[in-house]
């Protein structure tokens, strides 16, 4: 019985992630379009000790001095403009749309070993934020 018990709670902990999980098109640098479902992106830290990180909810960014997970549910499309390469660690400049409709210049969180990974129709797909071009949430 306490096995179950504990089967039970960690399915429960697990559903609320998988239920954040966003689909998405993305288009990269070539101009190739991809339909990417249960999108996440890996902000894994690989320095002394293995630190896994992952974001479903949405893609971080920098405000001030501040970190903000902006929501794919309040998302319509980021554009990704340039990267910055003046300081270390680089960052991406990106322009996001808003559903509300206005539009948001902010600096991206720069993604880790894996960058953005979800599922297409042709299998499980990795692609770094830097070789992204538009990210539009077709369900967040």
């Amino acid at each position: 019985m306490r096995k179950l018990t504990l089967f039970a709670a960690s399915v429960g902990f697990l559903l609320p992630a998988l239920a954040l999980s966003a689909d998405l098109k993305i288009t990269d640098t070539s101009g190739n379009i991809s339909a990417v479902k249960n999108a996440r992106i890996d902000y894994t830290r690989y320095d002394f000790v293995y630190t896994p990180d992952f974001e479903s909810s949405g893609i971080r960014v920098l405000q001030g001095d501040a970190k903000v997970i902006a929501k794919w549910e309040k998302i319509e499309k980021v554009t990704i403009k340039a990267k910055d390469t003046s300081k270390i660690p680089w960052t991406l400049k990106a322009e996001i749309i808003m559903k509300a409709g206005d539009k948001k210049e902010v600096t991206l969180v720069m993604d880790s070993k894996k960058g953005l990974t979800g599922e297409t129709d042709l299998g499980d797909i990795s692609i770094y934020l830097e070789n992204l071009k538009t990210i539009e949430v077709a369900k967040p």
